[in-house]
C-alpha cells in the first residue's frame, strides 16, 4: 500500500509538469509571428531553423553571428539581398547556395573565408562586393551565377579557388587586386562575356584553364613584371584574332620566353607603365 501510495504521487506530479509545459508551449509559440521577413539573432553561430519566407538580411540582423552555417539559407526561394555584420567572419560551404531570387551580396569586412560553393547557381545574382577581410574564395563559391555583372574582389585575397566564377557569363569587366597570388584552375572559365580583364603586381600562379572560354577578351592587362607561373598556354583564354596581353614595359622579353607565355609571344604587348 505504501508503494502504491509513493507511485501514485510521483505520477500526479509527471501530470502537473507535463501540463505546466503545454501551457508553456502553447503560450510562447502563439506569439510569434506568421511570417518571418528577417532574422535577428545574438548567438555566435546561426541556429538551423529559418521560414521560408525571408527576402532581407542586413548587417543589423546579423551583429553578434561570427558564423554562416552550412547550407544555412540553401534554396530559401524569396532571399532576395544580404548584407553580412562586422561581426560575421565565416562563410561555409553552401550557406547561400541555389537561391533563384537573390540578386545582391554585400560580404562586411570581417568576413575572413567564402568557403565553397557558398552562392553555388544563384541565378539572379547581378551584384557582388566581397569584403576587404577575406582572404580565400573557395571553389565553385560563385560559379553558375549566370547574370552576375558586377563584382568587387576585396584588397585582402589572396587565392581564387577553382572554378569560383565559372560561368558567370555576364561578367565583362573584371579586375583582381595586388593581393591575389593564386588564380586556380577554371576559376574564371567560360566567361564568354568578358571584354577585359586586369590582374595585379601579386600574381604568382595561375592554373589551368583559369581562363578557358573567354573567347571575347580583348584586352589581358597583368601589372606583375615577373611572369606568374602558368599552368598551360591555355590557361589564358582571350580572342583567337585581335586578343591582347598587356604587360610591364621592360618585362616583354621575360614574359615571351617564360614556360608556356612562349605560346603566346605574338599576344604580348609591352606597354604597362609601372
Amino acid at each position: 500500500m505504501i508503494l502504491k501510495n509513493k507511485l501514485y504521487h510521483i505520477y500526479e506530479q509527471l501530470a502537473l509538469i507535463l501540463s505546466q509545459l503545454k501551457f508553456i508551449c502553447a503560450t510562447t509559440f502563439s506569439t510569434l509571428p506568421q511570417q518571418i521577413n528577417k532574422i535577428v539573432v545574438g548567438d555566435n553561430k546561426l541556429p538551423s531553423y529559418f521560414n521560408d519566407s525571408i527576402q532581407e538580411i542586413t548587417s543589423s540582423d546579423l551583429n553578434g553571428v561570427t558564423i554562416i552555417d552550412d547550407e544555412m539559407f540553401k534554396n530559401r526561394a524569396n532571399l532576395m539581398s544580404l548584407e553580412t555584420s562586422d561581426s560575421v567572419i565565416k562563410i561555409q560551404s553552401s550557406a547561400f547556395r541555389e537561391l533563384p531570387n537573390l540578386q545582391t551580396v554585400v560580404i562586411g569586412n570581417s568576413v575572413t573565408n567564402i568557403d565553397s560553393y557558398a552562392f553555388y547557381n544563384c541565378d539572379k545574382l547581378t551584384n557582388v562586393t566581397i569584403g576587404n577581410s577575406v582572404t580565400n574564395i573557395g571553389s565553385y563559391a560563385f560559379a553558375n551565377c549566370d547574370n552576375l555583372t558586377n563584382v568587387t574582389i576585396g584588397n585582402s585575397v589572396t587565392s581564387i579557388g577553382s572554378n569560383a566564377f565559372y560561368w558567370c557569363k555576364k561578367l565583362t569587366n573584371l579586375v583582381i587586386p595586388d593581393s591575389v597570388t593564386t588564380i586556380d584552375t577554371y576559376a574564371f572559365g567560360n566567361n564568354t562575356g568578358l571584354n577585359s580583364i586586369y590582374i595585379g603586381k601579386g600574381i604568382k600562379n595561375i592554373g589551368t584553364y583559369a581562363f578557358y572560354g573567354c573567347s571575347y577578351v580583348y584586352d589581358l592587362y597583368i601589372y606583375a613584371t615577373t611572369p606568374p607561373q602558368l599552368a598551360t598556354s591555355n590557361s589564358i583564354g582571350i580572342n583567337p584574332y585581335s586578343g591582347k596581353i598587356h604587360v610591364p614595359i621592360g618585362s616583354g622579353d621575360a614574359y615571351k620566353s617564360a614556360t608556356n607565355w612562349s605560346s603566346l609571344a605574338s599576344r604580348i604587348v609591352e606597354d604597362i607603365e609601372i
